[in-house]
């Protein structure tokens, strides 16, 4: 019984003493283990920086410089944790931009916006802020729009990291790099997430060498508040490493920094939760336990629906906050009145406007069918038009043919007349042995070919298009097969075609023979027909 009696002792004064420790440890910010509790938070969320951007918001009078401190201010109260003030001041922003619409400024709203909503897990309803944001950024054209697209693009890409999606993460964190290096931006953010992206690949050697790269550089400009999250993240590639020392002492940088720049505090519980599971692993089960419960209580002040701070965020709605709350009611039987008028009014203008149509309709449809008939009426014209002068060429055609066939006649028969008197003088010289009839008989000259050519240049200048056609259809014709094609075309025999080419009639018909072979014109089909279809 005695032993009893102790052993339960000895529990009360154990568990007195780990209750003391617990509530030191808790109260105690600035020992090596910084714990942010709820009640050190109430003190970041007012200081002079925020006050005075409160007072100039309430002295400045131009709605744009007005929408830039709210923005600011949401920022800030974002990154403070006091979600219910950032809400209300950016909606008030989006509000003011209605009045006066600034596209740069809405697009850093939607951005806003998207972060907020990823606080509290509403994923979609982020990523359409997001989505905004960059749709808005990608169509202005100034000078600042491709930082502000490297922006969006490298938020989207957290977003999608957290959603464990890395194959879209990678696409919009590559067109981050890709701003960065066609611009010359400083890259530091951009390859940070390139390093975690190789951790979470199981890169973990390519993902240490860049994070000491990157490590040697935080003191060279880099934004302070980024520090909580390069060390949050760096502490977690040490941890997939089994070096648990350095891991926690990043997550202890990561907390320290979260607390002096009273910036990303939201990853604060996360990184207590880091820092519990690496105690647990070395076996410190006390600080282990101190962490999970200051994340537990953090992320209740921050997140629960139980908790005070968040009552506001429960009806998070995508309409304009109400200026006035208690001008909800009448606002309320306003706008019924407004529909019930503006039903009326639709129903006119509905009735208006299917009259309307119809009556456009009705001349649309008869103009059509007026349109067609003239159409109709254009192209009979048209075509009996097409028809009397294709008529007239080939009555033109065939008088230049008739013609031309006339005169090749004369000049044959004059070529005739004048062999005939030449072989005459001929005789007669001979019997007489004149010098006079023999320079008579010298000046008589019949020549074909230039009879020929003169045929050929009249035919073609009649006919232009006659024998590129057949040259076409019949690329194995000669030049020979040519000109009797010519000559079956004006209706020339075979005895006045002999006597054009100098040939015997024998010959002509021959040719006329030759030519059917070549055209593949089979029998009871006449020649003199078929070339005039060409």
């Amino acid at each position: 019984m005695k032993t009893y009696r102790l052993t339960v002792f000895f529990i009360f004064c154990l568990m007195i003493s780990l209750s003391s420790q617990l509530l030191i440890a808790q109260n105690n910010i600035f020992s090596d283990d910084i714990l942010i509790t709820p009640s050190v938070l109430k003190k970041v969320y007012n200081d002079d920086q925020v006050i005075a951007l409160e007072s100039r918001l309430i002295e400045v009078r131009d709605s744009n410089e007005k929408v830039e401190i709210l923005i600011e201010l949401g920022d800030i109260y974002c990154n403070r944790v006091n979600y219910q003030k950032a809400y209300t001041t950016y909606w008030s922003a989006l509000a003011l931009l209605d009045q006066n619409d600034n596209e740069i400024l809405r697009a850093s709203v939607y951005n806003g916006m998207g972060i907020l909503y990823s606080l509290y897990n509403r994923n979609q309803q982020a990523l359409k802020y997001y989505k905004k944001s960059l749709s808005i950024n990608r169509r202005l054209d100034d000078t600042l729009a491709q930082g502000r697209l490297r922006a969006n693009y490298f938020t989207i890409a957290v977003h999608y990291r957290y959603e464990e999606n890395l194959t879209r993460a990678k696409i919009y964190l590559d067109s981050c790099v890709h701003i960065q290096k066609r611009q010359n931006y400083d890259g530091f953010y951009a390859e940070a997430e390139a390093a975690y992206h190789l951790m979470l690949e199981h890169q973990l050697d390519k993902a240490y060498k860049k994070f000491m790269v990157l490590h040697k550089e935080l003191d060279k400009g880099i934004n302070e508040p980024y520090k909580v999250v390069f060390y949050s993240l760096y502490g977690e590639l040490f941890y997939k490493l089994k070096e648990y020392d350095l891991a926690i002492s990043m997550y202890h940088k990561s907390i320290k920094y979260a607390f002096e720049t009273k910036s990303h505090i939201n990853f604060v519980p996360d990184t207590y939760r880091s820092l519990s599971d690496v105690y647990l692993t070395i076996g410190e089960h006390k600080k282990a336990y101190i962490h999970l419960d200051a994340a537990s209580r953090l992320e209740e002040y921050l997140y629960s629906s139980k908790s005070l701070t968040n009552q506001f965020l429960l009806e998070i709605n995508d309409t304009y906050k109400k200026r006035e709350q208690e001008q909800q009611h009448v606002i309320a039987l306003q706008e019924i009145q407004r529909i019930k008028q503006d039903k009326q009014i639709l129903c006119l203008y509905i009735s208006l406007l299917i009259l309307f149509t119809l009556f456009i309709i009705v001349i649309i449809a008869s103009r059509i069918k007026s349109l067609k008939k003239n159409h109709k009426l254009e192209r009979v014209a048209m075509h009996e038009r097409q028809e009397l002068e294709k008529e007239q060429q080939n009555k033109i055609l065939t008088i230049r043919n008739q013609e031309l066939t006339q005169s090749t006649l004369q000049s044959i028969a004059k070529d005739e007349v004048l062999a005939s008197v030449k072989e005459k003088l001929k005789v007669l010289q001979k019997q007489h042995n004149s010098k006079e009839l023999k320079s008579v008989i010298n000046t008589i000259k019949v020549n074909q070919d230039m009879s020929w050519l003169d045929f050929e240049h009249r035919f073609t200048n009649a006919n232009k298009e006659f024998f590129e056609n057949l040259k076409t259809k019949f690329p194995q014709l000669s030049n020979y097969d040519l000109k009797v094609c010519a000559l079956v075309k004006l209706n020339f025999s075979a005895k006045e075609m002999a006597k054009l080419l100098g040939i015997s009639p024998e010959s002509a018909t021959t040719s006329r023979y030759r030519l059917r072979k070549k055209l593949g014109i089979q029998k009871g089909i006449d020649l003199t027909n078929f070339i005039n279809s060409i």
